[in-house]
């Protein structure tokens, strides 16, 4: 079974928080959300508008980096958030309406700010540009 067979079986099941545990990475499959692999190329992260075109949220997974983002189609443009928390310095999973950190249990909302602590800071807002038919996303 294929990895994204078997998120889609765990989220028929109601487990899709064992999942990101397990696996270390965002359950995308469940609900409309999308999941692709990105290259970074100096600092930035370029993404054909196509594959952002049919779903809100879209969780992007860059290549030999620590950290997803997570990208959200908003009315004036798409917004960015590096999926690290902001007091663990680890990879936060996608709960269904936020965001939650494994190690110290914070939450963040699905802007990035906190919920509960202890962390204290919001999630990393990352620059975001359209550029042609690609949206580029600054690491910086």
């Amino acid at each position: 079974m294929e990895r994204k067979e078997l998120f889609r079986a765990m989220c028929a099941l109601g487990i899709a928080g064992v999942g990101t545990v397990l696996f270390g990475s965002i359950l995308s499959s469940c609900g409309s959300t999308a999941s692709i692999t990105a290259t970074i190329v100096n600092h930035t992260i370029t993404i054909p508008l196509a594959s952002l075109a049919d779903t809100d949220l879209t969780f992007v997974h860059p290549e030999e980096f620590p950290y997803s983002i997570a990208v959200e189609k908003q009315s004036d443009g798409y917004r960015a958030l590096l999926l690290r928390c902001t007091r663990a310095d680890n990879p936060v999973n996608y709960s269904g309406v936020g965001f939650t950190c494994p190690i110290d249990g914070s939450t963040f909302d699905l802007n990035g700010e906190v919920t509960r602590g202890p962390a204290s800071f919001p999630l990393k807002r990352l620059e975001t540009e359209i550029q042609e038919e690609n949206l580029v996303i600054t690491l910086r």
